[in-house]
């Protein structure tokens, strides 16, 4: 727990701690982390350490060179996959050949005589002392560092090793492990001094900087820390020393976030107590623990001397800081980890626990890291005695990360919630897939197959049946906050425990223009333009339209994204509804409306993960060449991050092969099927002067992230293309999972009356059951099929038929429905103003929206759903828990904190990411719905 002290005591107790001088550090009893290690593991150890142990002071002096050391360098003989300048360390070195290194990719040994370090590099360290860096020149300026990077090799043997020792220490009470270990930390850190700050994440070689001047810590040991929000991550924003550089010559970005010597730490921890430490520094002559305890300070205090940029790195600098402050004494780094932590939980995740970036890797980097510092390094810190924290103004004793940081558990909650029916997480923007890093998927789970809204993300599952034999279908319309894939109202399917309508997700190959353009997923790309990934004038997120659930078998998702294409478009909406059948199997009806444009090209990919067939129901006749414009020429990438545009024109239309083309004006209907048997049956309603192209796009996964093997594999790919100026399209489509040979379902259009030109009517026909689905734009919208006799005013309408008999009616979002007859009764919605936000967060009591009207009282239906429309056009889908009357108002009470405040000037605020206020009063829409089935 923590506690506030008023601030003239503090300010007291601060002064008897500066004329003290207690500030400099404060006494550790160690071990702070105590460790056992098993008596099994000791004979392994010994065998690792073997080496190290027998090395001398001055060959340990050899092993660890007093100056920079370079890690990412490439070889002057290959171009490695990728691009020569790579990040990829592809080079191997061992302890039995200190003096050499290896390259992975072009097998030679280095240092070799076809390329001699004949050239010099001159450079001024930190301490004034001018150092040789020898290299081998490059044709085009690169300097080929090798001799550094064999230091730099031999270095973070050294810094590996260390850790091991201080665990045999541990495991044996030997004070030759805790010397040796102590020897190899105190070189370290005679060493350190004479770092230059170094720049590697570059185009050409890694540069040292000589004008940059090492902060010096302040009369207590702290540099000072920038306040939160004046930084961006990947710049420096004004931080003294730039963003993309550490000192230590480490992390295949080269960034600040390596820099703090964590498992150092830990393994000076488990030494620390040794005498042999006492007698080490009597044989030196020098106060080892004092240099120790300095350099663990030093590259803290390095990452510190940066503005908080509270990003999904930033887990790693909160573990650093509280392991090297509890472990040297130092108070305020711990206190800065402590600050940290819940900085990030309530400014960069979304209001329903997702971080910020939307994808889920990145959301399990950035939780699992603050749940893991939460819980091992700071659960039951306890400050010294009388101890304030300077910046913070707060003591803490006996910390308990549960009670203090409770967004920690729903946001771990909101990660599981991630997981598809394949076990893995969902492959959104830069999301791995377990297959793209070689290894088999976790599998299903024996459990329902989910359903879940990330509300604040802008995410839906919506599951039918059982894992593994059960559907999920997955509509995305998240914004773009980093890591960002061009994707709005992208969809995935997954059936048969597998993935078959797929997203490829994260890659660092050469492909991964493509990866993360628009072309790579199953959405619709306007005049073959790439999505606009961020902004927010007007929001390029896409935003929830109506959400809800119609008895036990049909699930509805629509959503909006016109400021993917905010120049193009004026229209840009998809609905799912998901269907169970009366057999328990399921199927997806799918609407995608775009307005606006020249060339609509709705895109259909397979599985990523394995080979698949396309058969197709319509005469298709191959076609040669890719789908670049006529004139346009394709350009293979070279490295990871090369352009998507080339010459104007979208680069990744070049990936198309074995092309294949016929006529969509009637309605058609393909298979993609694995191997073994499952696959994806869609049926595709005819449009007037559509084409309908076959083709193969690479499925990259396979590849396991060798840039020589993406070309290797491919994946089924589906265009459908729509051609003409001022375009008003309505892409409608029904996917079935199959098995093996099984026939599918029977899907036709319906004759519909309506005014509405984005209006559609579909029959889905299966065994024994007939299924209606009208679909209009809005819920004012009139629609009828009078042959059917059916007739509603509503966004969406169902219909059932056995036997010729109307078995189920469901209404979501509109105002009426007749069958033949028969009227479906409503629960009534409504529109208006939002009076008041109730947040439970603030000390509210509750989670709540106040409304301008008077709604009858009443407990919520399943799943169902408020949407509030801020006044930039986002909105939030709230769940709903109950109704319930305060005089002349509603309160709409929620299942989860809304989201959003109203400030004292009226604005209305995001109480989460991505924290925007908007003035103008927030509106609400309540959708009417109703349903009916036979008993």
């Amino acid at each position: 727990m923590r506690s506030r002290i008023a601030g003239v005591i503090m300010l007291g107790v601060l002064c008897v701690f500066m004329c003290a001088s207690a500030w400099a550090r404060f006494p550790v009893e160690h071990p702070v982390f105590p460790i056992e290690v098993p008596e099994e593991r000791i004979p392994q150890l010994q065998e690792q350490t073997a080496m190290v142990m027998e090395l001398t002071r001055d060959e340990i002096d050899e092993w660890i060179v007093a100056r920079s050391s370079f890690q990412m360098i490439a070889c002057p003989n290959c171009e490695y996959p990728g691009g020569r300048r790579d990040r990829t360390n592809y080079w191997r070195w061992t302890p039995d050949a200190p003096e050499q290194i290896h390259c992975a990719n072009c097998e030679i040994t280095h240092p070799d005589d076809r390329y001699p370090m004949s050239e010099v590099d001159l450079i001024t360290d930190p301490t004034g002392q001018v150092q040789e860096f020898p290299y081998y020149p490059g044709e085009d300026g690169y300097k080929y560092y090798i001799t550094g990077k064999i230091d730099n090799a031999r270095r973070q043997y050294m810094e590996r090793i260390v850790p091991r020792i201080a665990e045999l220490y541990v495991a044996t009470e030997d004070d030759r492990y805790a010397r040796q270990a102590a020897q190899i930390l105190d070189r370290l850190a005679d060493a350190y001094p004479h770092f230059n700050v170094q720049i590697c994440r570059r185009a050409g070689s890694p540069i040292l900087l000589e004008d940059i001047e090492i902060l010096e810590p302040d009369e207590h040991g702290l540099v000072e820390v920038p306040e939160p929000g004046t930084g961006r991550a990947g710049r420096d924003d004004g931080a003294h020393y730039p963003y993309w550089s550490n000192r230590r010559g480490v992390n295949w970005n080269g960034w600040l976030y390596a820099e703090p010597v964590t498992a150092l730490a830990y393994a000076w921890d488990r030494i620390a107590a040794s005498d042999e430490i006492d007698r080490l520094s009597d044989d030196l002559g020098k106060d080892v623990r004092e240099n120790v305890n300095g350099y663990l300070r030093a590259t803290a205090n390095y990452a510190r001397s940066y503005p908080p940029y509270l990003g999904n790195m930033d887990p790693t600098l909160i573990r650093a800081f509280a392991v090297i402050g509890r472990v040297i004494g130092e108070p305020e780094f711990v206190h800065d980890a402590l600050r940290r932590v819940p900085l990030i939980l309530e400014n960069r995740f979304f209001p329903d626990g997702n971080w910020r970036e939307a994808a889920p890797s990145y959301h399990h980097q950035t939780i699992l890291g603050l749940s893991r510092a939460a819980e091992q390094t700071l659960a039951g810190y306890t400050d010294p005695p009388g101890y304030i924290g300077i910046m913070s103004g707060t003591r803490y004793d006996d910390f308990d990360p549960h009670s203090e940081l409770p967004l920690l558990r729903q946001s771990l909650d909101a990660l599981e919630a991630n997981r598809t029916p394949t076990g893995d997480y969902m492959c959104i923007h830069d999301t791995w897939s377990v297959t793209t890093r070689g290894r088999d998927m976790p599998g299903p789970r024996d459990r329902p197959v989910a359903s879940h809204l990330h509300w604040g993300m802008g995410h839906a599952m919506l599951g039918v049946g059982n894992e593994p034999d059960g559907m999920q279908a997955h509509l995305h319309f998240s914004g773009g906050y980093g890591h960002t894939h061009l994707d709005t109202l992208n969809i995935m399917l997954f059936a048969a425990g597998r993935e078959l309508i797929s997203d490829i997700g994260y890659t660092h190959t050469v492909i991964r223009p493509f990866t993360v353009g628009s072309l790579s997923h199953n959405l619709v790309v306007v005049d073959g333009a790439d999505q606009r990934g961020s902004g927010v004038d007007p929001p390029a997120d896409g935003y929830a339209i109506a959400s809800g659930r119609l008895g036990p078998s049909v699930q509805y998702i629509e959503a909006g994204g016109e400021g993917a294409y905010p120049e193009l478009v004026d229209l840009y909406r998809r609905a799912l509804s998901v269907v169970e059948c009366p057999d328990g199997t399921g199927y997806v009806v799918d609407v995608f409306r775009v307005s606006g444009g020249s060339q609509h090209d709705w895109l259909l990919h397979g599985s990523a993960d394995e080979d698949m067939a396309l058969v197709a129901s319509l005469e298709l006749q191959p076609q040669e060449g890719d789908l670049m414009p006529e004139g346009s020429e394709f350009f293979r990438w070279t490295e990871l991050y090369g352009p998507r545009i080339i010459d104007g024109v979208n680069n990744s239309y070049g990936l198309f092969r074995n092309l294949a083309a016929g006529s969509g004006e009637d309605t058609w209907s393909m298979r993609m099927t694995c191997e073994d048997g499952p696959g994806v049956e869609t049926t595709v309603l005819g449009i007037p002067e559509a084409t309908v192209i076959t083709a193969e796009l690479p499925s990259v996964r396979r590849a396991e992230e060798d840039s020589s093997r993406v070309w290797d594999y491919w994946m089924p790919a589906v265009v459908l293309r729509i051609e003409g100026e001022d375009l008003q399209s309505t892409f409608t489509a029904v996917h079935r999972p199959v098995q093996g040979g099984a026939g599918g379902l029977a899907v036709e259009r319906l004759e519909i009356v309506s005014d509405d030109p984005f209006a559609v009517g579909i029959a889905v026909s299966g065994e024994g059951f007939t299924d209606y689905h009208l679909s209009t734009r809005d819920p004012e919208t009139a629609i009828s099929v009078p042959a059917l006799q059916i007739e509603a005013t509503g966004r969406y309408a169902f219909v059932r038929v056995i036997d010729d008999e109307p078995v189920a009616l469901g209404l979501l979002d509109g105002s009426a429905l007749r069958v033949a007859g028969r009227e479906l009764d409503l629960s009534p919605g409504g529109t208006g103003e939002v009076l008041e936000f109730r947040n439970a967060d603030d000390g509210d009591g509750e989670n709540a929206l106040v409304v301008d009207a008077q709604l009858p009282e009443r407990e919520a239906l399943t799943d169902e759903r408020v949407v509030v429309h801020h006044s930039d056009g986002m909105t939030y889908a709230l769940a709903v828990s109950e109704l319930r009357r305060e005089g002349e108002q509603t309160v709409i009470a929620l299942r989860h904190r809304p989201g959003l405040r109203i400030n004292a000037d009226g604005e209305v605020e995001m109480t989460h990411w991505p924290l925007r206020t908007t003035e103008g009063a927030a509106t609400w829409h309540l959708p009417a719905q109703g349903w009916w089935q036979a008993q």
